[in-house]
């Protein structure tokens, strides 16, 4: 995460869009530097476990917590009951 605060997001996002695009520079005659800006942005807080028995392990309290911290409908069709 800390590296995301070290990256030129403008120079890689410009340099994303010329691959993206090989032809644009010789179609503009103007140099080309987008302005990039974020509507929305997000830190990843995915956890991975080393086998279906750790999850299973602490899964219970993983169901508990959500449907304490969210409603409870949301949290069931997350959770693929598709029928609340």
């Amino acid at each position: 995460m800390n590296k995301q605060l070290q990256t030129n997001w403008s120079e890689m996002l410009n340099n994303l869009s010329f691959q993206m695009c090989p032809d644009l520079k010789d179609v503009l005659s103007l140099p080309l530097d987008y302005y990039w800006s974020a509507d929305a942005t997000e830190w990843a807080t995915d956890i991975m476990f080393k086998s279906r028995q750790d999850l299973e392990a602490i899964y219970p309290d993983l169901i508990y917590h959500a449907m304490k911290t969210s409603d409870s409908a949301s949290v069931m069709r997350y959770f693929g009951n598709r029928n609340i």
